[in-house]
């Protein structure tokens, strides 16, 4: 696993914490999903995640933003 995997895996864990915390859905999609499944964990020339949720759940974690730990945080226009 290389240096961004491992920025990108504990950023993914604060996500799903925040995701349970709140029982918001989620899912992984496209790279994500196909390196958990095909590789068991990324795929080695993938640079990011790939997250999906419902309309109604997402517009939950939009009012959610200050829900993360250090060092992240929600950033949306």
């Amino acid at each position: 696993m290389n240096e961004l995997q491992k920025v990108q895996l504990d950023l993914l864990k604060e996500f799903i914490r925040v995701c349970d915390k709140n029982k918001l859905t989620y899912y992984l999609f496209g790279g994500s999903c196909l390196g958990a499944i095909r590789h068991e964990g990324f795929i080695p020339w993938d640079d990011d995640l790939d997250i999906a949720m419902p309309r109604p759940d997402f517009d939950k974690l939009m009012k959610l933003g200050m829900d993360f730990s250090d060092p992240y945080f929600l950033q949306n226009i």
